[in-house]
């Protein structure tokens, strides 16, 4: 957890979204005083007296573990992170509202997520290559929102705007992913047969927001997708729908409820038929494991 010093400049979230202020006094032990929320102090999570940023003077109190450093056009360039190409300043620019001035590249950064790849996840399920080639291309022209948690209730929550999607195909796979969530086995069996298939998608974020400063310290790294919607439920074994008369396989989804023969429930079942997307997550843990920033020298 990151101490502060009085005079920086802080953000936190809350429900009107992100907010600012400057540090006036900082407590290691009892409560903040000269406020009426109380705030209790400690050296593992300090209390800070915080002045709000255009509001008159206003003070309020928080502790360390609310807040990130502020960052400005000077920290971008000190922390190497990207900045927008012309193309994709003209991209983002698709999706804002007539009505409003379009955002000044100097306050925005872009970053690389992998969202989906042809491997089986901790669900159980996977997606076919066809379908993958249609999230990239809903990436490309819909500007869905990069969140936090797929909180669809809270806009303070949205973080970011997806402004590409690019499909990437290998012949092989990183360890790492084959033998993801003990799925060794059956993504090497895929991999053999489809080749390795990823979906990258871009990101513009401004430059103060939570995602950024935490993964400047390399956490928060994960991301998953939320609101997608598809046509049916394939059966690997049979290549066909779990619902057609011969095809004698159960979801691997809830049969042991069902109390069904465990030696007919297939291994994973296939996404088939793509037709909606929601929104790209920052979360604590990816149901895909390979579902990640971009990182190092690239995916």
């Amino acid at each position: 957890m990151e101490n502060y010093k009085i005079g920086d400049v802080v953000v936190w979230d809350c429900a009107v979204g992100t907010v600012k202020g400057k540090i006036k006094d900082c407590f290691n032990t009892g409560l903040i005083p000269g406020i009426k929320t109380e705030v209790k102090c400690s050296k593992q999570n300090p209390g800070y007296l915080i002045e709000l940023s255009d509001k008159n003077g206003i003070l309020i109190g928080k502790n360390a573990s609310d807040l990130h450093l502020e960052i400005s056009p000077t920290t971008v360039q000190n922390l190497g992170l990207p900045k927008l190409t012309e193309k994709q300043i003209l991209k983002l620019n698709q999706f804002i509202p007539t009505s409003f001035p379009n955002p000044n590249p100097q306050d925005l950064t872009v970053l690389d997520f992998v969202v989906a790849d042809n491997l089986v996840n901790r669900g159980r399920s996977k997606w076919r290559e066809k379908d993958l080639i249609i999230l990239a291309k809903m990436l490309n022209t819909m500007g869905i929102p990069h969140t936090l948690d797929h909180d669809w209730e809270t806009l303070s929550k949205t973080q970011g705007l997806v402004i590409a999607g690019e499909i990437l195909k290998n012949e092989k796979a990183p360890d790492n992913l084959i033998s993801a969530a003990g799925n060794k086995k059956l993504n090497s069996e895929i991999v053999n047969k489809e080749g390795f298939v990823q979906v990258i998608a871009t990101v513009a974020f401004p430059i103060d927001s939570p995602i950024v400063q935490r993964l400047s310290m390399g956490i928060g790294r994960a991301v998953s997708l939320g609101g997608f919607a598809f046509e049916d439920y394939v059966c690997p074994i049979c290549e066909t729908s779990f619902t057609y008369k011969n095809c004698p396989h159960y979801i691997p989804e809830g049969w042991d409820a069902w109390g069904e023969d465990p030696s007919l429930v297939a291994p994973y079942y296939i996404r088939d038929g793509l037709y909606d997307l929601g929104e790209l997550s920052s979360v604590l843990i990816a149901n895909l494991p390979g579902a990640t920033a971009v990182v190092g020298n690239g995916v």
